[in-house]
């Protein structure tokens, strides 16, 4: 919380002890997501859809393996996965708020 919460002596003097609020504005085209494969999904969000479990793992709460490959060395979680874009071992441990799909 110190460290990516909390304004300390970086800030100017009114903010510290504060916290910064950062919004964005997304518009998701949510028919076009329904129409897509569930593959496609999967794999664009980094966990299985029917039970939110980490690709490659059985459970919800398993751990996120950012290092797990296929048996042709592929990632098992792309590169380009939400979960592993906002994991906090690819954010200098910063940690993402919960979320449906974190």
């Amino acid at each position: 919380m110190e460290k990516f919460v909390w304004v300390g002596g970086e800030g100017p003097d009114w903010m510290q002890g504060g916290s910064y609020l950062v919004v964005r504005r997304i518009r998701i085209a949510l028919e076009h997501w329904d129409n897509t494969k569930v593959t496609f999904q999967e794999q664009t969000v980094g966990r299985h859809k029917a039970s939110g479990a980490p690709i490659g793992k059985g459970s919800e709460t398993d751990p996120l393996d950012l290092n797990a490959t296929d048996k042709d060395g592929n990632l098992v979680i792309a590169e380009t996965a939400h979960v592993r874009l906002a994991a906090a071992a690819t954010n200098d441990g910063a940690h993402s708020p919960p979320s449906l799909f974190v």
